[in-house]
């Protein structure tokens, strides 16, 4: 069972490492249609988001156990994470053009 764990977040890792390098191509090519950073930035959010509140919606019908709510320091290393990464993104797309 932990080797199927191990492998499952290797897969998982390899699969965001992949994407994630996928969208400089995609925001040179916004660039290049003359997007701005903040309109491509504000369509990465808008479309993320999308993405996760349909991946919400079908766990929460296909899931038999109840959720529980995010503990506050939970809460507070998800905005870590998710600035950090946004912070990232945002520079590292204003570097691109």
């Amino acid at each position: 069972m932990k080797k199927q764990n191990i492998l499952k977040g290797v897969l998982f890792v390899g699969i965001g490492a992949s994407i994630y390098g996928m969208l400089a191509t995609f925001v040179k090519l916004a660039y290049h249609d003359g997007f701005t950073t903040s309109e491509v930035t504000t369509s990465q959010f808008v479309l993320g988001l999308a993405g996760l509140l349909i991946l919400n919606i079908i766990q929460t019908l296909t899931s038999k156990k109840k959720l529980s709510l995010p503990s506050s320091k939970e809460v507070r290393m998800l905005m870590l994470a998710g600035t950090s990464l946004g912070g990232t993104s945002l520079f590292y797309y204003i570097v691109i053009p």
